[in-house]
């Protein structure tokens, strides 16, 4: 099983609203996000901070809205064909999100390796034009190397972060194997 957490707890203060709620059309960041890392991650962390009740009721109203509506049917079917039974979303409060985007990400991380996954998919929830398509190839070249990586005791410590590049450049959407992020980057304290 994979698991992705979706980064959300920055104040957006230049936008002067939250980015997980900002729409693309007639849906918000969060709930993009969300559904385009199911198809590789049955279970999704989301990881607030700033205005963090506010986004997670807007958010469950807003996918209450979708099942109702009959609009998750095609990302149930797709679910049911990979052997899953249904999708899960988890919200996670980073109480040290002024801290920064890393105080978030190891929130996410130690919440998503409460699951005991194989890997785990994190994206920012401000990049909502990220396929679900491209984050199923990310999850299947992890997948390859994990297995590449030889008997079953190696692959327990197997320690694998895969960072894509676009145009030559680094990406900012991170796949990590459960054992990233080392111990010294788990406790780093983000700098004042």
């Amino acid at each position: 099983m994979m698991v992705g957490v979706l980064l959300a707890a920055g104040a957006s203060s230049r936008m002067k609203s939250p980015k997980a709620l900002k729409k693309e059309g007639k849906a918000s960041y969060l709930t993009i996000g969300v559904r385009h890392l199911w198809p590789s991650c049955s279970t999704v962390i989301a990881v607030l901070g700033a205005h963090a009740a506010a986004i997670q009721k807007s958010v469950e109203e807003e996918f209450t809205s979708l099942a109702e509506a009959g609009q998750l049917q095609l990302d149930m079917a797709v679910a049911l064909k990979r052997g899953v039974k249904g999708f899960e979303i988890h919200f996670e409060r980073n109480a040290r999100w002024k801290s920064g985007m890393l105080s978030s990400a190891q929130a996410g991380l130690r919440a998503a390796l409460r699951f005991k996954p194989k890997g785990i998919l994190v994206l920012p929830v401000d990049h909502p034009s990220v396929q679900a398509a491209t984050l199923s190839e990310l999850a299947t070249v992890l997948e390859q190397a994990m297995t590449a990586s030889g008997k079953p005791a190696e692959r327990r410590t197997f320690a694998y972060a895969l960072v894509p590049r676009y145009r030559g450049r680094r990406g900012i959407r991170w796949r990590y194997r459960p054992r990233w992020p080392p111990p010294s980057l788990r406790t780093a304290r983000p700098r004042a």
